[in-house]
């Protein structure tokens, strides 16, 4: 099964209401501080078997889900449905 939008979605959400209750659309601006990262690996692991080993660039540029989903497709194309943008480079 592969993994869409709106699971990253979903992960992101859960690990960003840790610093807030508003839940975020694909685009919203988002900062991944160390203990979010954290969670978020925890995250895709623990639901979707990835293992996540970003390196300082790429959570550079967590900047959003779709930013974060734009990545692990890159990372996992065999796991991860490539967003509307990655899909058309």
């Amino acid at each position: 099964m592969m993994i869409d939008r709106n699971d990253v979605l979903g992960v992101v959400n859960e690990c960003m209401n840790m610093q807030s209750d508003v839940a975020l659309d694909y685009d919203t601006p988002i900062m991944v501080d160390s203990f979010a990262l954290v969670w978020l690996r925890h995250l895709l692991e623990e639901r979707h078997g990835l293992v996540v080993e970003p390196g300082r660039d790429d959570v550079l540029d967590f900047s959003s889900a779709r930013a974060i989903h734009d990545y692990l497709a890159r990372t996992h194309p065999e796991r991860v449905a490539a967003t509307a943008e990655s899909g058309q480079r």
